[in-house]
């Protein structure tokens, strides 16, 4: 074999060993290919997955919005909107849903998927258990506990899932990191062996190989990044939805604070015997509602020309006591009237100038306006942010004038009855019933004190000739004015009433019988000065008979005190009229004993 053949089989050998060295670059570069594009198929499928969990749990994230928004709201239209957003939102999560279960490709992840699936169900099924009590059995209090004792939970172990999820994701990405990383060293290997059989071809494969593989290299830390760049937007999610939940459980639980002080101070508005003892726990309900406002409640008088301050409450209250219905906005208006600018040109005059925001909202209750709620936010707060104070205290406004306003109007008309209950029509005094309930009581503390207590009895004389001269109108104004008279002359303690037809009984605690002498003989004086006119005519002067009985001298019960002072009455009447009378011990017989020898001349009409 010649050099020639040497060389031909060199060439040959060599050429041959170019080609089996290409042949075994070739399929090593379709394998690092194929390895190439199934990783990539694999990251670009765990992408995939990532950003489907991302748009389910930004929808996720609208839905407890919207849930918190309907629990808020009162507009059934605007309700019956998020609803059908919410459905909305469900269908694209359910399909969100089947797009992953399609793409999971180990059996760890299907695992955590379907814990997914379970606590979203869960979720599921107590929110609309929540939304139900709220919206179609309208149990708001029970449906506010379950949101906050049961749903707020499942949504917390909803997101707890998703996490998990994306937790098992990732950890797969990074095995399919690591298996690459394997590929890489075993392909490297490979080609330093070729390398050192055939220096020139192995060169070359390997500066082909190199560069192939680090782009490769690229791709995966370019995908690493992206995965990590996922997790990052991922967790700033979760911060951002754990902090808008924070702030809604925060307003949720404030406004169920607040709906609570709304229902107590209900229920002792209900309580409440009088406008002083109402306005007491206005007062204190009001501060606890808005303890950084101040404010004042104002009424109308009898005579609706006038409001009057009943109650006021804060660091800063209104110091108008009174104002005519001019001075209001709101009430002009007839609505609400809000002021959030000190220099504002629409300021009521009955309102502070230094206050920079307050608002006048009417109480009306059964169509009736009642007075003016007027509330005061400090200087300092309102100019930190004027518009937004009014949104925030609206609803809560709102809510307590409608509560007092009812609670005013009832007291109101309890008022009304009662007086009707316990006053003559025609008088205004008394009538006899109130007299004989409130005559046992003050005669018990009589007796427990050891007081004396006196009871004069009062009678028209000639009342018949009113009526007959003049008509009963005349003889109804005679006993009015006769009922003003006494009303104006006796003690706040004394009870003054109408006994029954022209007879008249005072009744006057603590009262000794020099004392109570002394005042019938003031009122009989007196009352002969007073002129009733009647159709432009003088109906001519009035004159009292009285009797007076005093305890314990004349009785020790009432019927036996109003026995004496009646007894003692007649016979002031039997001995000539416009006279006091007082009884004696023995005067507890019936007055027909002293009817049945009159004296002589003694007229026989009252």
């Amino acid at each position: 074999m010649g050099s020639r053949d040497v060389r031909l089989h060199l060439g040959a050998a060599f050429g041959l060993l170019v080609l089996v060295l290409a042949l075994l670059g070739f399929l090593s570069l379709r394998y690092q290919g194929h390895q190439h594009a199934d990783m990539t198929d694999i990251v670009q499928n765990k992408w995939a997955k990532v950003q489907l969990a991302s748009e389910v749990l930004y929808l996720s994230d609208v839905n407890d919005r919207l849930a918190m928004q309907i629990f808020l709201l009162k507009d059934s239209a605007e309700i019956e909107r998020l609803l059908f957003l919410r459905a909305q939102n469900t269908q694209t999560i359910n399909k969100f849903l089947q797009d992953i279960d399609q793409k999971i490709g180990t059996d760890k992840e299907r695992q955590s998927l379907g814990v997914v699936e379970a606590a979203r169900k869960l979720y599921i099924v107590s929110s609309l258990r929540s939304l139900d009590l709220l919206l179609k059995e309208r149990k708001n209090d029970e449906a506010r506990e379950m949101m906050l004792r049961e749903t707020l939970p499942l949504m917390a172990a909803h997101h707890d899932a998703w996490d998990a999820f994306r937790q098992c994701v990732a950890d797969e990405t990074n095995l399919v990191a690591a298996h690459a990383d394997t590929e890489y060293h075993s392909a490297r290997q490979t080609f330093l062996i070729l390398i050192l059989a055939a220096v020139v071809v192995a060169l070359v494969i390997a500066g082909y190989t190199t560069l192939r593989t680090t782009r490769l290299i690229d791709a995966s830390r370019r995908a690493e990044e992206r995965l990590r760049e996922a997790h990052d937007e991922l967790e700033r999610r979760v911060e951002e939805r754990t902090a808008s939940l924070r702030q809604a459980e925060a307003t949720m639980s404030a406004h169920y604070r607040q709906a609570e002080v709304l229902r107590k101070l209900g229920d002792i508005l209900q309580a409440c015997s009088g406008i002083e003892e109402a306005s007491a726990a206005i007062s204190h309900g009001m501060s606890a509602l808005f303890p950084r406002d101040s404010g004042a409640l104002y009424i109308f008088k009898a005579s609706r020309n006038v409001l009057e301050r009943v109650t006021t409450w804060g660091a800063a209250a209104p110091q108008e006591e009174a104002f005519p219905p001019d001075d209001c906005w709101g009430l002009k208006r007839g609505r609400l009237h809000l002021v959030s600018d000190k220099d504002a040109g629409a300021r009521c005059r009955h309102s502070d100038p230094e206050s920079a925001c307050y608002v006048c909202v009417p109480m009306v209750a059964h169509g009736e306006t009642l007075g003016i709620f007027h509330m005061v936010r400090e200087v300092a707060d309102a100019q930190t942010d004027p518009e937004k104070w009014w949104e925030s205290e609206e609803r809560q406004v709102l809510n307590a004038v409608e509560i007092v306003g009812l609670a005013l109007t009832n007291l109101k008309l309890r008022d009304t009855l009662r007086s009707l209950s316990i006053r003559d029509p025609l008088t205004g005094l008394f009538n006899r019933r109130h007299m004989e309930e409130s005559f046992q009581r003050e005669l018990s503390r009589a007796h427990r004190k050891k007081e004396s207590l006196a009871v004069i009895m009062m009678d028209i004389d000639h009342f018949k000739r009113f009526n007959d001269t003049f008509g009963h109108d005349a003889g109804d104004m005679v006993l009015r004015t006769l009922s003003a008279f006494v009303q104006k002359h006796v003690r706040g303690s004394d009870i003054a009433c109408r006994y029954g037809g022209e007879e008249f009984a005072l009744i006057m605690p603590d009262t000794n019988l020099e004392t109570a002498l002394a005042r019938a003989e003031f009122l009989r004086e007196r009352v002969k000065g007073i002129h009733v006119q009647q159709g432009g005519s003088l109906l001519g002067p009035i004159s009292l008979s009285m009797g007076l009985a005093v305890f314990p001298e004349c009785g020790a019960d009432p019927a036996e005190l109003l026995q004496a002072a009646d007894t003692a009455l007649y016979r002031a009447k039997h001995e000539g009229r416009d006279r006091t009378c007082v009884a004696s011990g023995g005067d507890t017989e019936k007055p027909g004993a002293v009817e049945a020898a009159p004296q002589k001349d003694a007229p026989t009409d009252s």
